[in-house]
Parts: structure tokens; C-alpha cells; sequence
């Protein structure tokens, strides 16, 4: 597994600081015990008598936490609407690639209220927010002020509450098909599980670039 081998590119110090992380986030997570741990660690696939999920959650935490050590924090959010992906970049390096979903039409930069259409330029991902009728989401800090200004000029408003966000609450099983269609009002759609990883990997404050 890719996972295991960048593991033990890590030195011992490293290893063990990770492995006292996972273990932290065991303990938050209130997963079932250390041997739990230690079994899925050891074992692919899991072992009769213990729990998939449990071992899926930790070997998800595990993969995460290698990728800040290999990697670092993402700086740099890039997202190709004509091949409707989004990159996330550390340093240069790729870590991460979502297939992504906008509004209904997404070519060309966002220039008005209710014009379906997702920003195209550069923003800053600059608050989360767990509470909307999507599955969690991170702020777009568009409008910028020559996104204001130029919606002005032409007696508009420019819109706002750009969002990258997972499924609509509720209808997170719909993904596999929801996701095949752009279907936001301009937002960036992920499928819950993707968008729990982006926000473990992406911090306030990180650069998102845009363009078709």
C-alpha cells in the first residue's frame, strides 16, 4: 500500500511521533482500543473479529497524517473547470485530485447574482462553515474589489457565499450521480467523504487558484 511504504521513508523519530498522532486521534475519535490500532496496522486485509470501520478510520487518520509529513501543509488549491477537477499542492508536489461539480454554467469568470457561474482568478479560502444546507463547507473570498467594482459599473450585485462544499444534507448517497452533472449555483461540489478529507488537509487561509 502506498501508505506503507511512505511510512517507512519516515526516520524513527518521525515514525513514532506519527504513530503517538494516530493514537491521539484514536482516543478522540473514541475508537475501541490500542489492539485495534495495532491489528489494522499490521494487517491487510482485517482480521476476523475486528471492526472494518474502525480499522477504514484508522487507516484513513494514518494516511492523512503521512501525507502532512511527506508532504507538509497544502498551500495551493488549483481547480480546472473545462476538466472539472481540483489539485491540491504542497511545496509544488501534487497530493491530492478530486473530479469536482459547479453551477449549471461554468465557463467564464463570475460576474453577477444568480449567473450560475464559479469565479475564475484568484481567492483565499478564508473561513469554514459546518452549519448550511450542504455537508460542510470552506468560503471563496469572492467578491474581491474589482469584482465589486466591475458589478457596480453595471448597476449588479456581483453575488457572494462562493463555497467549496460536499452534498446537499440529507442526500450524500446521491454522489455517484450527483456528481456526474454540474449542479451548484456556482459553488464547488465535492462528495462528503472528499470534502472531510479536503478540510482535514486544507487550513484557513490557503491560496485557491481557478480558471477554465
Amino acid at each position: 500500500m502506498v501508505w506503507y511504504h511512505s511510512y517507512f521513508k519516515l526516520g524513527a523519530g518521525a515514525r513514532g511521533q506519527l504513530r503517538n498522532k494516530v493514537i491521539n486521534h484514536r482516543q478522540q475519535a473514541g475508537w475501541t482500543s490500542i489492539a485495534s490500532f495495532k491489528v489494522c496496522f499490521n494487517s491487510t486485509p482485517v482480521p476476523a473479529g475486528y471492526n472494518s470501520v474502525t480499522c477504514h478510520e484508522v487507516l484513513l487518520t494514518l494516511s492523512l497524517l503521512i501525507s502532512s509529513f511527506v508532504w507538509g501543509e497544502v498551500d495551493l488549491v488549483q481547480v480546472d473547470k473545462s476538466e472539472r477537477k481540483m489539485y491540491l499542492y504542497s511545496g509544488g508536489t501534487l497530493v491530492k485530485e478530486y473530479d469536482v461539480a459547479f453551477g449549471e454554467n461554468p465557463k467564464g469568470h463570475k460576474t453577477q447574482e444568480g449567473d450560475e457561474k464559479t469565479p475564475e482568478g484568484t481567492y483565499t479560502l478564508d473561513y469554514k462553515k459546518e452549519d448550511s444546507s450542504f455537508y460542510r463547507s470552506i468560503h471563496i473570498s469572492y467578491p474581491n474589489e474589482d469584482d465589486k467594482t466591475q458589478a457596480r459599473a453595471r448597476g449588479v450585485s456581483p453575488g457572494g457565499f462562493i463555497m467549496v462544499h460536499g452534498q446537499r444534507n440529507w442526500l450524500g448517497w446521491l454522489s455517484p450521480i450527483t456528481q456526474r452533472y454540474n449542479w451548484t449555483d456556482g459553488c464547488i461540489a465535492l462528495t462528503n467523504s472528499e470534502m472531510d478529507e479536503f478540510m482535514d488537509l486544507v487550513k484557513v487561509g490557503t491560496t485557491i487558484q481557478i480558471e477554465w
